[in-house]
């Protein structure tokens, strides 16, 4: 079995080239790096990181070296200069400029790397009074993800965020942290000085103890006429990552004029908005030069923007006759738990994680005796491989598997008793734990948590 680096949208760099002057990307809060959408623009890109903490900062300088467009700042920011306590908590990650709530803590297991075992004393500045110092006359993109203190810093960044055009910022909606401004807070905030919410995304839920943690409900979110099922468990809402667009870049029009419109562009490319994208791009090609809508329109024709390909729904009481496959980058793809498809020299694949299960929604009812088959080309680990358990409508499937030239197939059958009152199938793919990809790849500061990847799958009547 081989391991592949997810990969990134390389649509980004090729947008980054028609843009006159870098990118700025503020990264507040940049514990363990940059996101790699920002560090592929190379030279086109400059991101500068802050974070309190000195000995992460010298760490991240060393990894950087060589990266003259990357710059890390080892102070925190705030509402005004001066210091500030750091309090410092069992999982790093968790450090904050505000006190972890004891009780909210002591009463969600899922939040014990929350607990304080330390303070110290750091610098604190405004990011408006670093950019007048710096000479830094315009930043991009702003992100944020400093555990409670999100406001405080938006404040310090009032004449900052005239030019900014996209804000990433970690919100809550039951405080984690002792006076932590809420979302509703940020919200104002930022509506105030013309961002529209654009997505919430990775929203964490926490339960109590002692609360039942073995079941499963579904919940669903609607994109136009698409329905996305997902499968969730308990447990209360505390954060998730918010992000905003200044109207401009919301609702894009052709007077912004074709530079302005491409630089948005690139901005919501790099964040994985593809329909602004689109968007933008659809307007600069009304004033741009014929040797612009020549790259625009080659940039459009990508797979990522061309139509979802759409799934008959008149299918969904039909009963599967004959052969149905599907490859991990097919329009059709549709269910929760999976990283976005790379593209490898023989075909796409997509990995699962972080979550320990990921599903697959096809628009057929299965017969008993149906073969399931598919193609995982990686594994995290052999453990991971060995333990991969896959459920059709909650019906456990045994697996069997056969060697394959990009990997290994795994195969079952429906058994005879089989029987579902759904009007499609529902696959879940569960795998016994995530790995981190930079525990097998030190060099790395990719974090993200990762099970198997996933080539193909296909469904074949008895």
């Amino acid at each position: 079995m081989r391991f592949s680096r997810p990969a990134v949208d390389a649509t980004v760099s090729a947008l980054a080239t028609l843009v006159e002057d870098p990118l700025v990307v503020v990264d507040v809060g940049c514990r363990w790096g940059f996101a790699d959408q920002w560090l592929q623009l190379g030279v086109n890109c400059h991101t500068i990181g802050f974070d309190p903490d000195v000995e992460e900062c010298k760490r991240l300088e060393t990894y950087y070296s060589g990266h003259d467009e990357v710059r890390l700042v080892a102070v925190g920011l705030g509402e005004a200069t001066g210091t500030a306590t750091l309090y410092m908590t069992k999982d790093p990650g968790g450090y904050s400029l505000l006190p972890t709530v004891k009780d909210i803590v002591d009463r969600h297991p899922a939040l014990d790397g929350g607990k304080i075992v330390g303070t110290s004393t750091v610098d604190v500045t405004t990011l408006d009074s670093w950019c007048e110092a710096e000479g830094v006359a315009q930043v991009d993109v702003i992100k944020i993800d400093t555990q409670g203190s999100e406001l405080s810093i938006l404040k310090g960044a009032e004449k900052t965020l005239e030019h900014v055009q996209a804000v990433e910022v970690e919100v809550e909606f039951n405080g984690l942290y002792e006076d932590v401004p809420l979302f509703g807070e940020i919200d104002r905030f930022l509506r105030d000085r013309g961002f529209v919410l654009w997505r919430l995304r990775d929203m964490a839920h926490y339960s109590q103890e002692g609360t039942p943690t073995d079941w499963w409900g579904e919940e669903f979110f609607y994109y136009d006429a698409l329905l996305a099922r997902f499968l969730t468990g308990g447990g209360q809402l505390f954060w998730a990552n918010a992000y905003y667009f200044k109207r401009d870049v919301a609702y894009p029009a052709p007077e912004a004029g074709w530079k302005t419109l491409l630089r948005n562009a690139c901005i919501t490319s790099a964040m994985g908005f593809h329909d602004l994208v689109g968007l933008a791009l659809l307007k600069a090609r009304d004033s741009a030069p014929p040797e612009v809508v020549a790259q625009l329109d080659s940039t459009l024709a990508e797979d990522p923007f061309q139509l979802r390909a759409e799934m008959d729904f008149s299918q969904s009481t039909t009963v599967l006759h004959g052969e149905f496959r599907m490859a991990s980058d097919d329009g059709r793809f549709s269910g929760w738990g999976w990283r976005p498809p790379q593209h490898l020299d023989f075909g796409a694949v997509r990995w699962t994680g972080p979550a320990r299960e990921a599903s697959i929604d096809l628009p057929y009812r299965l017969p008993a005796g149906t073969v399931v088959r598919m193609l995982i080309v990686a594994a995290m680990s052999s453990e991971i491989l060995d333990g991969l358990v896959l459920e059709v409508n909650r019906e456990p499937v045994a697996l069997t598997r056969s060697p394959d030239e990009h990997g290994i197939v795994f195969e079952g059958i429906l058994p005879a008793g089989y029987a579902s009152d759904r009007h499609f199938t529902r696959m879940v793919l569960r795998t016994p734990d995530t790995i981190q990809w930079n525990t097998l790849h030190p060099e790395s500061l990719n974090d993200t948590e990762l099970g198997v990847a996933l080539a193909w799958v296909s469904v074949s009547a008895p």
